[in-house]
C-alpha cells in the first residue's frame, strides 16, 4: 500500500484522495471514452462525501494542476517538472490512441489535451495575479459554452497538494509516495497511457469526516470494522493496481 498518512483511522478532518493506476496491459478504448461535457467541469478537488474522477480529461486535469504548482514553486526540489515535455508526451499518446480507433466524424463535444492545458494555465495565471479576474484570453477553441464559468466561478485547486512534493531542506529519500507517482507519470509512457485511458485507472475524492478512502470493488475505508481487514483487501487489490493514498 503506497500511503502518505499513518496507518490509523483518523478523526481530524482531512481530504482522502486515492489515485489508482491499473497494471493491466489489455484494455479497450472507444470514442465514447473521449467524450466530454464542457459545462460540467469542476476543477476544485478538496474534501467531499464521494467523487469519482474516471474520465481521461479529469484525471489529466488533476495531475496537471499539481505539475503547474510545482513548476512555479522554486522551493520544490522533487519531482522535477518539464511542462512542455509532459504536454508533448500527452498529446502524442492521445493522437496515437485516436488514430487506432474507427474513423468517424469529429464532434465538438470531444476535446483534445491542449484544451485542458490552456484552461488550467489560464486559471493558474489568474491565481498568481498575472491576469485580472474578469479577463478572458483568446483560446484556440470555442469557449462560448462555459465562458461565464471561466469569468466567475472556475478555479483549479487540490487540497494539500504539498503531499506530492519534496521541498528544500527535506531528504529526497523520504519523498512522499505521490511525488514518485508524478515522476513515473512524467517518464513512463505506458504508465501514463494506462492512467489516462484505462477505465480501471481512476481517482476518488473523499474526506475523513465522511467515510475515508474509497476504492472500486472494495468500498469505503470506514465501512471496515477492523483496520487490518481494509489493509488486507487493499494489499490484494494492489496485485493489479498501483494505489496512492493522499491525505493531509
Amino acid at each position: 500500500m503506497i500511503q502518505i498518512r499513518s496507518g490509523l483511522f483518523e478523526t481530524n478532518s482531512s481530504s482522502s484522495h486515492a489515485i489508482v493506476v491499473s497494471l493491466e496491459k489489455d484494455y479497450e478504448i472507444t470514442w465514447s471514452d473521449l467524450y466530454s461535457s464542457w459545462n460540467e467541469y469542476d476543477f476544485e478537488f478538496g474534501r467531499e462525501l464521494y467523487r469519482l474522477l474516471g474520465s481521461w480529461d479529469y484525471k489529466l486535469a488533476y495531475i496537471y494542476i499539481i505539475l503547474l504548482e510545482i513548476a512555479f514553486n522554486p522551493k520544490v526540489v522533487f519531482p522535477r517538472v518539464d511542462l512542455e515535455k509532459f504536454k508533448t508526451r500527452v498529446n502524442k499518446i492521445y493522437n496515437e490512441t485516436i488514430s487506432k480507433l474507427p474513423q468517424r466524424e469529429w464532434s465538438s463535444n470531444n476535446e483534445i489535451p491542449d484544451h485542458i492545458f490552456q484552461i488550467l494555465e489560464f486559471l493558474n495565471n489568474r491565481n498568481l495575479g498575472k491576469i485580472p479576474d474578469t479577463t478572458i484570453p483568446k483560446f484556440s477553441f470555442d469557449t462560448s459554452l462555459f465562458e461565464n464559468s471561466l469569468k466567475h466561478t472556475w478555479s483549479a485547486y487540490i487540497d494539500h497538494s504539498e503531499h506530492f512534493m519534496t521541498f528544500e531542506g527535506e531528504d529526497r529519500r523520504y519523498s512522499p509516495p505521490c511525488a514518485k507517482l508524478l515522476e513515473k507519470l512524467q517518464s513512463d509512457d505506458e504508465y501514463l497511457k494506462s492512467f489516462l485511458f484505462s477505465d480501471d485507472s481512476y481517482i476518488t475524492i473523499g474526506g475523513d469526516e465522511y467515510s475515508g478512502y474509497n476504492l472500486k470493488t472494495l468500498g469505503f475505508e470506514y465501512d471496515y470494522r477492523k483496520r487490518e481487514d481494509w489493509e488486507e483487501r487493499v494489499k490484494e487489490y494492489e496485485k493489479t493496481h498501483d494505489v496512492y493514498f493522499k491525505g493531509n
